[in-house]
């Protein structure tokens, strides 16, 4: 399923941020003379309905994205369906290890990578770096 949800990081939408396909989470921190401004970041998670590791993972991701230590910056989460046709250079790569979740910021070469069993503290921390 394609499309796009914009995520508010709060409780209103958190139960139906999964559906759609793709989902934006946005959090900012607009830059003061006090404070910095935050790059994104790009989470982007591999999945196919099957299996219930995704299930587990897609849980313990939304704690880690809404979690109280969090730093404030923009989020941006993309669902890939290792399933879908259209993915089919995905499900190649990752057929026998989803769940994937790739790590983006724009100042890396290489996305940090989580896969199989996924620790909610260790991606706060990847997020925070």
């Amino acid at each position: 399923m394609i499309g796009a949800v914009r995520y508010a990081c709060g409780n209103t939408l958190r139960n139906n941020a999964w559906h759609g396909g793709k989902m934006l989470c946005i959090r900012k921190q607009l830059g003061t003379s006090f404070g910095p401004v935050y790059a994104p970041v790009k989470l982007t998670f591999f999945s196919k309905d099957t299996c219930q590791l995704c299930t587990n993972a897609k849980e313990v991701l939304d704690k880690a994205m809404h979690h109280q230590h969090i730093r404030a910056k923009e989020l941006d989460l993309e669902l890939v369906d290792i399933m879908d046709p259209k993915n089919s250079k995905w499900f190649d790569m990752y057929c026998y290890d989803v769940p994937v979740l790739h790590i983006e910021r724009p100042d890396e070469n290489k996305p940090v990578k989580f896969m199989h069993y996924f620790d909610e503290g260790k991606i706060v921390e990847e997020i925070n770096k």
